[in-house]
């Protein structure tokens, strides 16, 4: 009696182990379906150098002080920002960029404030944090976004002037930026202008550096606006710039043409003119001489004979001026065929040289099209990483919990093996006693068995109730990695999408440099087609400044010029302009009556010094004396 008390205290107190273990399984389940960690919907923007808090609250309020618990990024290697364990930070774990900038609120921990303070915020922190208990399989995240409090304004200036539609370039430049900014152009109205290219540089600082330029037109106020702005963190810089209407004019490639046509049809009319005066004044002579010798009976003959030959000559004449107009009539027909063939060809040109810029606009947009779409695919495939990664530690997690389930299982398995062969030997007990049977002993017994068959029935419905549980965390866990691998797929698809419109963007990058050599080819033929058009002209200026030497003199006194010629030279209306050092430069104009003899000199003498009254010695009163050591630059301009 006294063994089969002791046997049945013994499994009384392994039951009440088991029953402690599944109360409190049931216990950490029910809290986990109940408890949440409340994060942020919004991203949390902040700028370089300031301090933020990420919040992160478990709900219902909970002590927190003693659980795991932890802060991580999945782009990091290391990925934890920071770890709590057993009422410490664990730093081992910690990812070296955030040593000594974060956090816990440790008297907030027991109210299930788990929120983290980083300090001195750096363009890398941004990115999306990852706050989690692993106990309670509970976690949420947080996005931050960085933002720079360092941007200049824009700068705008005037960068040239394109000569073939008359407009003027603007260049605008802002630095400081992140995230990466854009720029937008607009006239007086508030109107977007088309055509403004953006450049951007990224700095060793990561922060961006980004310049613009476009080719504005003549219009109402000639005010035009250069805005930055970076739209995710609401940040805007404009400046303003006025045009003076000088700086636009219009250009045709025609006028030279023309001009030389009409020119040339002047000289033409006007010898024509010139030549009817002179045949007029001969026939006008003729008749005179005519009535002269008309009034002289002595003289009849010879006057018969004088107009004769008088006719002869006019008949030559009108002969040779008939000529003269035919040879005048082929050569302007001739200069307009000329002229009309250069005006065809030059269009040509100009129209190809349309076509080819258009054709490199519009590679230039399918290359931003693609360039788009690229940043896209890549956005894409970091959010697949991302989710991959939080697959993965969901995973691990499940696998511990799975793990930690199987030990329970195997530990009730133990307790339940020990409480069957503890009745075993209760049943060997009862038959041993049945020599000495009392009936109040052999009812007690029963009762005892029947007591122990329905605990060890309620214990093994418990672990089954566990090995179900069990297989339906491993049924979890198949799906995760069933949608890992889906994910790997989709990742290496994306992968090889990404290549493949890396490819078609390098064969588009050689397109466009193809078409920008032929551009480069079509402009120098250009350029040398004007250059051979103008190189005559220039030659015979060249011709005529050589003729006339510009020099300076050893004493600093004074300025002459030398005609080497043995022509005249009317300098009326040419200029002469000086600089000494780097000293704004002075001009001097000759007037109408001043002439340079063949061989001779005109000098231009500093005040004070002249002392020579000849026509050809003037005084020039803004001329200062300088030193032989100073730097002296001589202009000689012709145009009147």
């Amino acid at each position: 009696m006294m063994l089969l008390h002791t046997d049945m205290k013994t499994l009384i107190s392994h039951l009440g182990t088991i029953r402690g273990l599944v109360f409190q399984l049931i216990l950490m389940h029910l809290c986990r379906a109940q408890s949440k960690l409340i994060g942020s919907s919004q991203p949390i923007m902040t700028t370089l150098g300031e301090d933020i808090i990420l919040p992160c609250q478990l709900e219902p309020k909970k002590d927190a002080a003693g659980l795991t618990l932890g802060w991580m990024r999945s782009d990091l290697d290391p990925r934890f920002v920071h770890a709590w364990r057993s009422g410490r930070e664990v730093v081992d774990k910690k990812h070296k960029s955030f040593e000594g900038r974060t956090s816990l609120f440790i008297d907030e921990l027991k109210n299930g404030n788990i929120s983290l303070k980083l300090t001195k915020v750096q363009i890398s922190d941004e990115g999306r944090y990852r706050c989690f208990i692993p106990a309670l399989d509970k976690q949420s995240f947080v996005q931050v976004v960085i933002a720079s409090n360092a941007v200049s304004l824009p700068v705008v200036n005037l960068a040239g002037l394109d000569k073939s539609t008359g407009g003027v370039v603007l260049r605008c430049e802002s630095e400081g930026w992140y995230p990466e900014p854009e720029v937008l152009w607009l006239d007086g109205e508030g109107n977007i202008l088309s055509g403004g290219r953006t450049e951007t540089v990224r700095g060793p600082d990561d922060l961006y550096t980004v310049s613009s330029r476009v080719t504005v037109d003549k219009r109402h106020g000639n005010i035009f606006t250069c805005r930055v702005q970076q739209n995710i963190i609401n940040q805007s810089r404009e400046t303003h710039i006025h045009v003076p209407d000088d700086f636009f004019y219009v250009q045709s490639s025609i006028l030279p043409a023309t001009v030389g046509l009409a020119v040339s049809l002047a000289v033409c009319i006007l010898s024509l003119y010139l030549l009817t005066l002179f045949l007029s004044k001969k026939q006008n002579g003729v008749k005179t001489k005519k009535r002269q010798w008309d009034q002289t009976d002595k003289g009849q003959k010879k006057i018969r004979s004088k107009t004769r030959k008088t006719e002869d000559e006019v008949f030559i004449e009108e002969r040779e001026s008939e000529q003269l107009m035919t040879e005048n009539t082929a050569q302007i027909e001739e200069s307009e065929g000329k002229k009309n063939r250069h005006v065809k060809f030059q269009m040509s040109l100009e129209e190809e040289l349309d076509t080819k810029k258009n054709e490199v606009e519009n590679k230039e947009t399918e290359l931003q099209q693609l360039h788009e779409e690229n940043q896209k695919r890549e956005n894409n495939l970091q959010i697949l990483k991302n989710e991959l990664g939080d697959k993965n530690n969901e995973n691990k997690d499940k696998q511990a919990e799975v793990q930690q389930l199987q030990d329970e299982t195997q530990r009730t398995q133990t307790n339940l093996q020990m409480l069957m062969e503890n009745n075993e030997s209760s049943n060997t007990e009862s038959v041993r006693s049945q020599a000495a049977p009392a009936q109040s002993s052999s009812f007690l017994l029963e009762g005892n068995q029947t007591e122990t068959t329905n605990q060890l029935q309620e214990e093994t419905q418990k672990r089954d109730n566990a090995e179900q549980e069990v297989e339906t965390l491993k049924n979890q866990l198949d799906k995760l990695k069933i949608n890992q691998q889906s994910t790997d797929i989709k990742w290496k698809e994306t992968n090889k999408r990404l290549e493949q419109t890396q490819y078609e963007l390098d064969q588009t990058k050689r397109h466009v440099d193809e078409l920008m050599a032929e551009f480069k080819r079509i402009k120098e033929e250009k350029l040398m087609s004007e250059t051979e058009q103008i190189q005559p002209q220039k030659e015979q200026e060249t011709e005529q400044q050589e003729d006339i030497t510009v020099e300076a003199d050893s004493c600093c006194k004074y300025i002459c010029l030398r005609n080497l010629s043995h022509k005249d030279q009317h300098l009326g209306g040419w200029k002469v302009k000086v600089q000494i050092n780097k000293e704004k430069p002075i001009m001097y104009k000759f007037k109408s009556s001043i002439s340079l003899e063949a061989q001779g000199t005109v000098k231009l003498w500093v005040l004070g010094c002249c002392t020579s009254n000849s026509p050809t010695d003037l005084v020039w009163k803004d001329l200062k004396s300088w030193k032989p050591r100073d730097k002296l630059q001589i202009n000689l301009d012709k145009s009147k």
